[in-house]
């Protein structure tokens, strides 16, 4: 591999460096998940090698990480998490339903309290 095609790649490999020291994994650990013999992996890591598209794409899936991440360094490490962040929205939603409930219910008292008054006042002027 030239010089150029190494320096190209170096986020590459810093960013799978990176996601093998986030996720606690040694380079066999990942090796055997792969189906690839370690050198492979330190092949990677060296800038000799580079992994292949299913490899990119397994590691991917199985560890919710972003190809956009894993490739060029661009946005967070993992992608959100679908269940969360539909729990988030449940929440959310349930959380503004509550709210406008309240609203209503503050509403509802606010009205009562000016009648209240005008009926004071009303007998206040009698």
């Amino acid at each position: 591999m030239s010089t150029t095609k190494s320096n190209k790649y170096l986020l590459l490999r810093e960013n799978i460096r990176i996601f093998l020291k986030e996720q606690r994994l040694k380079q066999i650990d990942l090796a055997e998940e792969l189906g690839v013999k370690p050198a492979t992996i330190s092949g990677m890591l060296s800038g000799k090698s580079l992994p292949t598209v299913p490899q990119m794409i397994y590691i991917a899936e199985k560890y919710n990480v972003d190809l956009n991440w894993l490739l060029r360094g661009i946005g967070e490490m993992y992608l959100p998490d679908p269940v969360e962040e539909a729990m988030k929205k449940l929440e959310k939603d349930r959380l503004g339903t509550k709210l406008e409930d309240l609203k209503l219910e503050q509403n509802e008292l606010i009205k009562d309290m000016i009648k209240r008054i005008g009926v004071l006042e009303k007998d206040r002027g009698s």
